[in-house]
């Protein structure tokens, strides 16, 4: 993710120079709402995705003691440390 980030970053940062030399002719407003856009999408299928999963497997861990929520939690804390 982070590697992709780094990418993205660098080919804004190279449209943006090439802007300032006045080979390219770069639409600032169109990228921005496009961006926005696909942010949205994004984020709305992360809701959508996490809401079904909440929904169908609710009781999933319940017969052990363990409440799902913090089982998640759990899963996604241990992903972000690596």
């Amino acid at each position: 993710m982070r590697l992709a980030a780094i990418i993205i970053g660098l080919f804004i940062v190279a449209f943006a120079y090439l802007e300032y030399q006045q080979i390219l002719n770069i639409d600032w407003n169109r990228i921005e709402i496009a961006s926005q856009n696909g942010l949205a999408w994004i984020s709305n299928t992360i809701t959508h995705v996490s809401n079904t999963i909440g929904s169908s497997h609710s009781g999933t861990f319940t017969h052990v003691g363990i409440p799902f929520a913090s089982a998640s939690a759990g899963v996604m804390l241990g992903l972000a440390k690596g």
